[in-house]
C-alpha cells in the first residue's frame, strides 16, 4: 500500500477506500508504538449450543490474514448438555485442532455472560476480543483491522461495531441512537456511550481495577452493559465505534438461546441503566456537548443518522 501523505498521517480519522478490504486504510502514524504495542490478541468466545454458528466463526478465523499478529483463542462453552473437545470424530473437534493455541473451557452451568471476564484475566495477550459464538467475520483483515484501530486509543478504551448513543433519558424514556456493522452510516471512530460486549476490544489490564473486578449489580442477563459503564466512570474509558459495513455478519442461529430475546430483558437492561445514570454515570451528550453542536462531527451525524429507539423508564 502506498504511503500516506503527512497529513492524513496527522488525522485522528479511519478513511475507507471503496474496497471493502479492511486493509484499505489510512493509518496514523502512532499506530504502531502506543501503549507497547503488544505482538497478539486473545479472542474470547462465548458459546451456548449454537454449534453451528461456532463452526462459523472458527472458520472465518481460520481465513484472517494476521500479518504476523499472534493469537490465542479462548472458548467458553456455556452449556452443561456439550462438551467441546478436540477430536478427529467431529467437524468442531477438527476445526478445534487446526488452531495452534486454542483453549477450551466447558462449564457444567449457564454463568450467562459473567464468565467470559474471569477468562480474558488469563488471556496471553493484552489486548483481548470478546466475540459471541453468533458473529462471522467476512473480512478477511478484520482482526488486523480492528487490531491497528485499536492502537489509536487510550489504554483504558474500547472499541465496537454494535454501539449506542443515548440521545435523551431525562423524560419518561430512553432514546438512543445505534451505530452497527448493519448500517453504512458513518465512515469516521465516533465516540458512543455503549456497546455490545458480543463484540468487544479492549485491554485486559482494566478488568484487574476493583469496581470493574467486582461488578455485579442488577438481572445477571444484562450485567455486560456494567462494563463500558463502571470502566468510564471509575478508569475514564472511551468507547468507540468502529465502521465495519459488510466486513462481519451474525449466523443464522443467533436467536438460539439468545438472553436479549428472553422476556423482561429489556426491563432489566433500563432498569440497569437508570441505576448507574443515578449513581453518577453522564453520558458523553453531557460530558462533551460540543461535539453534538458541531454537525460535522461523527456524534453529531450518529445520533441524527443512527436508527433510534426508545424504552421507557422503570
Amino acid at each position: 500500500m502506498t504511503a500516506p501523505t503527512q497529513d492524513k498521517r496527522e488525522k485522528l480519522e479511519i478513511v475507507m477506500t471503496n474496497s471493502e478490504d479492511a486493509s484499505q486504510i489510512v493509518k496514523s502514524e502512532n499506530w504502531s508504538k502506543e501503549h507497547g504495542d503488544p505482538s497478539g490478541l486473545t479472542v474470547v468466545i462465548l458459546s451456548y449450543e449454537r454449534m453451528w454458528g461456532l463452526a462459523a466463526l472458527l472458520k472465518s478465523l481460520l481465513r484472517q490474514n494476521l500479518d504476523g499478529l499472534g493469537l490465542e483463542v479462548m472458548i467458553c462453552n456455556n452449556s452443561h448438555r456439550i462438551c467441546l473437545e478436540k477430536s478427529w470424530f467431529s467437524r468442531l473437534g477438527r476445526l478445534f485442532g487446526r488452531f495452534p493455541d486454542l483453549k477450551i473451557f466447558n462449564c457444567n452451568y449457564d454463568w450467562h455472560t459473567r464468565v467470559r471476564y474471569g477468562l480474558a484475566t488469563m488471556a496471553r495477550y493484552e489486548r483481548v476480543l470478546f466475540l459471541d459464538d453468533d458473529i462471522v467475520l467476512l473480512d478477511k483483515n478484520y482482526l488486523r483491522y480492528m487490531f491497528e484501530t485499536f492502537k489509536r486509543l487510550g489504554p483504558v478504551d474500547m472499541l465496537s461495531c454494535w454501539c449506542e448513543i443515548w440521545l435523551d433519558w431525562n423524560s419518561k424514556t430512553l432514546a438512543t441512537a445505534a451505530l452497527t456493522f448493519r448500517e453504512n452510516v458513518l465512515t469516521e471512530l465516533t465516540k458512543v456511550d455503549l456497546c455490545g460486549m458480543g463484540i468487544c476490544m479492549f485491554n485486559k489490564s482494566i478488568l484487574f481495577h476493583p469496581m470493574v473486578a467486582t461488578m455485579s449489580r442488577g438481572d445477571v442477563r444484562v450485567q455486560d452493559y456494567l462494563f463500558p459503564v463502571i470502566a468510564a466512570m471509575e478508569l475514564g474509558t472511551q468507547v468507540y465505534f468502529v465502521p465495519s459495513y459488510r466486513m462481519l455478519k451474525f449466523h443464522h442461529q443467533k436467536r438460539i438461546g439468545a438472553i436479549c430475546e428472553k422476556p423482561g430483558f429489556n426491563i432489566a437492561a433500563v432498569s440497569l441503566l437508570k441505576s448507574l445514570i443515578n449513581n453518577g454515570y453522564k453520558p458523553i451528550l453531557t460530558r462533551e456537548q460540543e461535539l453534538f453542536n458541531d454537525p460535522s462531527s461523527p456524534e453529531a451525524k450518529a445520533a441524527k443518522l443512527g436508527p433510534r429507539s426508545e424504552y421507557p423508564w422503570t
